[in-house]
């Protein structure tokens, strides 16, 4: 199953992500509509339900300022494991991959981003190197990452019907306060899935752009920000020596 937790009507970007998507075939689901969008725990929660009781085997849950690339959905399930995102990264600004791995400073929920690694696989990988959606000719086994501590974005991500079996409703509840930009309920959906055994991973072989705007944003805007970012405090400065 594909489900869309729909807030806003769908941009043309998005719509060819979805017809262009090669598969053996998936059940399309909405959760809520343009008129009437549901508050975003909430429809993924409707989304994971419906899955289960369609008996798909995968849900692939995608948000409506996600653009996919051709492949998206056949690499990641290539992987054949539970949990598994492509690539992404925020749509605000300073730019950031969307990789939260291992704890920072003294904050429980504190998890940092492994900006180091991120930087050299890019350089590595040219082909990522873009705004749009883009994946590698071939996926090296060193691209599916591991996270065991930390969390990563329900923007694009592949879940099996075991995770969802395995964990108690709801899957997806908010974190922050209302009227706070994230909700954090990718946040508690990771963290409860690692306390139920599960192991996240990130799909290094491909990247799903973000839209910000009429615009896709990608790992090409995070490099122009990580060359002028002091990422301990998100300071940048530009035409520094």
């Amino acid at each position: 199953m594909i489900g869309i937790a729909a807030g806003r009507h769908p941009t043309w970007q998005f719509i060819d992500g979805i017809l262009s998507l090669r598969s053996d075939g998936y059940l399309l689901k909405r959760a809520g509509s343009p008129d009437r969008p549901l508050p975003i725990p909430d429809a993924y929660n409707e989304l994971a339900r419906a899955c289960l009781e369609a008996g798909c085997e995968w849900l692939l849950n995608v948000n409506d300022d996600c653009l996919l690339h051709p492949e998206t959905l056949n690499r990641l399930l290539s992987w054949n494991v539970p949990i598994v995102a492509p690539l992404a990264f925020t749509r605000r600004d300073p730019i950031m991959p969307m990789v939260y791995s291992g704890h920072a400073g003294d904050k429980p929920n504190g998890y940092r981003i492994p900006h180091e690694f991120v930087t050299e696989w890019l350089r590595g990988h040219s082909a990522l190197c873009t705004n749009l959606p883009a994946a590698l000719d071939e996926a090296p086994g060193e691209a599916l990452y591991e996270i065991t501590e930390g969390f990563l974005s329900t923007h694009c991500l592949l879940v099996h019907r075991e995770v969802l079996e395995a964990m108690p409703e709801p899957w997806f509840h908010r974190l922050t306060r209302p009227g706070d930009v994230g909700t954090g309920c990718d946040r508690f959906f990771s963290e409860q899935a690692i306390k139920a055994g599960y192991t996240l991973h990130i799909d290094f072989s491909q990247q799903v752009g973000h839209l910000r705007g009429g615009e896709p944003v990608g790992a090409l805007s995070y490099l122009a920000w990580n060359a002028i970012t002091r990422w301990q405090d998100k300071r940048y400065e530009i035409g520094a020596k």
